[in-house]
């Protein structure tokens, strides 16, 4: 989080990428968002989504509603 309240950020976006193909998020990837949206939003940022890629498709928790 320090380089969003460096540069005064209204917003992140969180992505990564899973090598074996498989753009479903695992569990710490689910901990790991839901972290990020409570220390984003006690910061005043918002965590905009995080997205899962592979090759062909992607994961978004937003599109999902997990956040």
């Amino acid at each position: 989080m320090e380089h969003p309240l460096k540069y005064k950020s209204y917003a992140i976006l969180v992505a990564h990428n899973h090598p074996n193909g498989n753009t479903s998020p695992s569990e710490e990837d689910i901990t790991l968002t839901k972290t990020l949206e409570f220390t984003a939003d006690i910061l005043g940022v918002t965590l905009y989504d995080h997205i899962i890629v592979n090759e062909k498709s992607y994961f978004s928790f937003r599109k999902e509603c997990i956040i």
